[in-house]
């Protein structure tokens, strides 16, 4: 596991320099100039594919915070191992492309085998899995709408009713002050 982990981060600094090369930074210009170079490391496909993604994600937001600021050369900063494809739960083991089997708690597997839910991707550092699903919902009609204002001085709701609730905080206002004054001048006598 430990090995996937290293040759996944490898993966992404790899795809972050050829990128950085050629001037790529879309996921998919990405990986037509690195994939193919991305085969040294001995990991599945489907590996190669979500090490470009966090690649490119890494040298989107190194192009928007470099045309304002100086940035330093993009890194991964936190070795993971990320994968969004096929991912499948069997005796309660979470299965990985490679081989990789992960034992899964009764909590998360409870929540994983309702109905409705859809395995998206898996992330996993040294210290934690992060698995992310998806969930069908019904629609819900909306009978209104509520719009809350908050101030200093109060907190104005109003609905499409027409109701309007307007909560006064002004003596809240004079009691954080005389709070704060208290306090400052006890900080005073006690420095002098």
């Amino acid at each position: 596991m430990i090995y996937r982990n290293d040759s996944d981060r490898w993966s992404i600094y790899l795809s972050i320099a050829i990128g950085l090369e050629r001037g790529r930074t879309s996921p998919r210009s990405l990986c037509l100039v690195s994939y193919h170079r991305l085969k040294v490391f001995e990991t599945p496909s489907k590996y190669r594919l979500c090490a470009i993604s966090r690649a490119a994600g890494i040298l989107k937001n190194y192009r928007n915070l470099s045309k304002k600021h100086s940035v330093s050369t993009p890194y991964c900063r936190r070795p993971s191992l990320t994968i969004c494809y096929n991912l499948k739960i069997r005796n309660n083991e979470l299965h990985l492309p490679g081989g990789v089997h992960i034992p899964l708690n009764n909590y998360t597997l409870n929540v994983l085998r309702q109905p409705g839910i859809r395995l998206r991707s898996a992330t996993l550092t040294v210290s934690r899995v992060c698995i992310s699903f998806s969930k069908e919902t019904s629609k819900v009609n909306c009978e209104g709408v509520l719009g809350i204002d908050r101030n200093l001085n109060n907190i104005t709701a109003a609905d499409s009713f027409g109701n309007i609730i307007v909560n006064d905080l002004s003596k809240v206002t004079v009691i954080k002050s005389a709070s704060r004054r208290a306090i400052a001048d006890s900080s005073e006598t006690i420095a002098a």
